[in-house]
Parts: C-alpha cells; sequence; structure tokens
C-alpha cells in the first residue's frame, strides 16, 4: 500500500526536468541552459500583446480604485459608506470565485479575457454617466455599489484567466520571468496612479477619471484580439456539470502536496497582511507621529515600490532557485521586516521626548521608509513564487479552479484580517511587531514541510526508478 502511494505522488509531484521548481532535478542541461531575459520574453509577439495590454488596463483599475473612496466620501462624508463600497467588491470573491475558476476551465480563456474587459468598458461607461448626471446620492451610490459588485465578478473571471493563459502564450521555463514582468508592471502602474489620478481628480473631477478606465480596458480587448494561444487537449473533454468540475478541482488541489501548501498560505498570510495594511495610516499618524496626508501615501509608495522593483530583479536572479525556497524566504523576510518596522517607533519612543518632524513628515517615518522598501521586495517574493508553483504544478485544464480557489482563500483571509483592526486601537507598533513574528513563524513551518515534501518526493522516485530497473 505504502509502495503504491510513492508511485503515486511520484507521477503527481515529479516536474519535468526544464522547469526545477523544488530543486529535486536538473542537471548539467540545465545548468547550461541561457537564462530567459525581458527582452526575449517580449519578442514573443503575443506575450507582448497580452503584456502590454494588461499594462494599459492595470493603470487604469488603480485609477478607478483611487478615485472610487474619494468619491465615496465626497457624497457621502462617512466611514461606514466607505467600508460597504470595498465589501461591495470583496463579497463578489466570496460568493462567485469558486464557480468563476471552472468557467474558465470550460470556455476559451481569450475570448473570455476580451469579453470581460468589453463588459467592464460599458459597466465603466455608465458609471461616467452617472456621475455626471444630476440624479440624487442616493440613486448615485446605489448604482457604483451595483458596478463595483458587477466589476468585481468579472475580476473573478478575468484573474484565473490571465494567471492560466500565460501557460498557453509562453514555455514552461518562462514563467517565472513572464509573472516577475506582469507583476513589476502592475506594481510600476499602481505607483504612477496615485499622482495620475490625483491630477484627474483635482482638475477633471471623478467621471473623467471612470471614462479613462473605460478607454485602457477598450484597448485592452484590442490586444487581446491579436494574441494566439495554444489550447491544451485536455481542454477538449466532454464535460461534466459544473459542481463536478469545482469539486474535482478542490480533489486534485487534495492530491498535489504542493498547491495544497500554497492553497493554505493563501489564507494564513494574507489574513496578516490584511490586518497589517489596515494599521498603516493609524501607525503612520499614532507611532510615527506624520501627517495621513503626506506620511500614508509615501509610506504605501516606498511598499509599491519595493515590490516592482524586487520582482524584476526575481525574473532575472530567481530562475535557477528552487519556488519553494523563494516562497519561505519571502515569507520569512517578511515576518522579520515587519516585526521591525513596528520595533522603530516602540525603540524610538526612548530615545526622544518631543518627536522630530519636518513638514508634518517625522524621523521617525524616514527610519521606517527603507524598512518598508524591503517588506515590498520580500512579498514580490511570495507573490511570484507561489504564481509560479501553481501554473508548474497545476495541470493546464484545471488551472481556472485552482487558481480561483487560491483567490477565495485569499480574500477570505484579506476579510478576516480586516476584521482585527480594532484590536489595535492604542497599542498599534506592538501589534504590527507580533504580526510579523507570526508571519516568520508561518514562514519557517512552511520550510519544515517543504523539506518534508522534497524527502518524500525523492523516495518515491528512487522506487520508480528500481522497479523500472528490475522490470
Amino acid at each position: 500500500m505504502l509502495d503504491e502511494r510513492k508511485q503515486e505522488a511520484a507521477q503527481v509531484v515529479t516536474a519535468p526536468a526544464a522547469r526545477v521548481p523544488d530543486g529535486t532535478q536538473g542537471g548539467d542541461d540545465q545548468e547550461k541552459e541561457k537564462r530567459v531575459s525581458y527582452a526575449a520574453l517580449l519578442r514573443n509577439p503575443n506575450f507582448r500583446l497580452l503584456w502590454l495590454g494588461q499594462a494599459i488596463s492595470t493603470l487604469g483599475s488603480y485609477f478607478t480604485r483611487v478615485v472610487i473612496p474619494v468619491y465615496v466620501y465626497d457624497l457621502t462624508q462617512s466611514y461606514a459608506h466607505l467600508g460597504f463600497s470595498a465589501f461591495s467588491s470583496l463579497i463578489a470573491s466570496l460568493l462567485f470565485g469558486l464557480v468563476a475558476g471552472a468557467l474558465v476551465d470550460r470556455w476559451d480563456r481569450r475570448r473570455m479575457m476580451i469579453a470581460v474587459d468589453l463588459a467592464n468598458a460599458g459597466l465603466l461607461a455608465v458609471l461616467f454617466v452617472m456621475t455626471l448626471a444630476p440624479l440624487t446620492v442616493t440613486y448615485k451610490l446605489v448604482g457604483l455599489y451595483a458596478i463595483n459588485f458587477l466589476t468585481a465578478l468579472l475580476r473573478e473571471l478575468f484573474t484565473p484567466a490571465r494567471i492560466a493563459i500565460f501557460t498557453e502564450v509562453v514555455a514552461e521555463r518562462e514563467l517565472l520571468t513572464a509573472n516577475s514582468l506582469d507583476q513589476a508592471t502592475s506594481g510600476f502602474s499602481e505607483l504612477l496612479s496615485y499622482p495620475l489620478a490625483s491630477i484627474v481628480l483635482l482638475s477633471l473631477g471623478p467621471g473623467i477619471a471612470f471614462g479613462i478606465d473605460a478607454l485602457t480596458f477598450l484597448a485592452s480587448a484590442v490586444l487581446l484580439l491579436g494574441v494566439r494561444v495554444q489550447r491544451a487537449e485536455t481542454q477538449r473533454e466532454e464535460r461534466q456539470p459544473l459542481i463536478k468540475e469545482i469539486a474535482a478541482g478542490v480533489h486534485l488541489i487534495n492530491r498535489l502536496p504542493l498547491v495544497r501548501m500554497v492553497v493554505l498560505l493563501s489564507l494564513v498570510v494574507p489574513l496578516m497582511i490584511s490586518w497589517y495594511n489596515t494599521l498603516q495610516l493609524p501607525f503612520v499618524v499614532d507611532a510615527l507621529h506624520s501627517t495621513k496626508e503626506l506620511g500614508f501615501p509615501i509610506m504605501e509608495g516606498s511598499v509599491t515600490l519595493g515590490f516592482a522593483l524586487g520582482v524584476l530583479a526575481l525574473g532575472w536572479w530567481g530562475q535557477r532557485i528552487a519556488r519553494s525556497r523563494l516562497i519561505v524566504f519571502g515569507i520569512v523576510g517578511l515576518g522579520l521586516l515587519i516585526a521591525l518596522q513596528g520595533l522603530i517607533p516602540l525603540v524610538g519612543a526612548h530615545l526622544e521626548r518631543q518627536p522630530v518632524s519636518i513638514y508634518g513628515l517625522s524621523l521617525l517615518l524616514f527610519l521606517v521608509l527603507p524598512c518598508t522598501l524591503c517588506i515590498g521586495a520580500m512579498n514580490s517574493l511570495v507573490f511570484a513564487g507561489v504564481r509560479t508553483v501553481l501554473q508548474e504544478e497545476t495541470p493546464r485544464a484545471a488551472l481556472g479552479r485552482v487558481a480561483s480557489v487560491v483567490s477565495v482563500a485569499s480574500g477570505l483571509g484579506f476579510a478576516i484580517g480586516a476584521l482585527l483592526t480594532g484590536l489595535a486601537d492604542g497599542r498599534v507598533a506592538l501589534v504590527i511587531c507580533l504580526i510579523g513574528i507570526a508571519i516568520a513563524v508561518v514562514g519557517i513551518i512552511s520550510q519544515w514541510f517543504f523539506n518534508r515534501y522534497q524527502s518524500f518526493a525523492s523516495r518515491a522516485e528512487q522506487v520508480v526508478a528500481l522497479r523500472a530497473l528490475g522490470e
């Protein structure tokens, strides 16, 4: 019985020799293999069109993410409405995430992405008209929440399709570099969106910002029309009822040890990261003694910049590093840096009785910024490592369902983490320090699991090899 389980494990977990996801394979041929460069990736016309379309639409999407809370607050002056606008987006993931993954595996992914882009453009055009129309505040809010919910539903379709389609436009050994470039572009788009959205809001109003986002989705759809993909043969199989396909995807996760661990980490780590993220504004004001108008955007921008730079470096230098090591190093490093961030104001409070401030920015803030820059870089290792493991370990025909399970787990973790914010009232720096320690412990436990997995996979391969020799 044990031998049969080992053989099944070897069939499931053994990766093709080209990818070396966990450092258990690869020989001289791999060492001689040339690194995948960003320039080489962009010479691939299918990837280039996909990447360019996502770069444009991502910039527009961040416009909307900046504008919506500002627009809601201008209409209502209510914190409750701000929370509800975020909730209207979050609930879509919890209600529709698993179904969306199954649909992604059923449908042509490229055509579905084009349809989603066009639908998003239409919804944002409606939002553009609503902001300019002479409607009451109630009608505007109801319309905005409804459109926010619908665009979140569409995002649940688009996100797993975006992850899955990478396996159809680039070679397997190019996945990490492709993911890195894609995420770095998203990071720089987010960084650029802050000042641009502010300029548009101040000079042209929220309606124009929504209109710009609609145009970016149209541009993305046009570029996707030129992408040619290589569909997996397994996608042409006779389809089962939707609920059975969802169940099959969940069962597949249980049979793939690395993917199962990634799903668990996608629940636990986002929970703590969400708690950490929601504490950043009070941390800036109460612990660092800086103004929210300047200190908060500067600190958030440093995290985003660190993420973009980290993921760019990873795409070049991390190609031959085991994916599990990237994830573990990223989680442990993330935890230690967050703990250090929380420790800085605790120590600083004993060093200076009166905080030093320049234009509303305290000395403590400048001490924290290098830390948050590195936090962004560590987060890039975790994100790119997790995404690449999913793409390398999951059969193409099930990748949409598996990616949606990860998305739902992350959404649930973010929701729970946000609810814990009130527990840090009056002790925000200490709580952030403890969150960092907890994340580092999760990383150490993950290392133990990955080591055990590699040992088991190695033994399973030896069993298969010995049987082959005996035959």
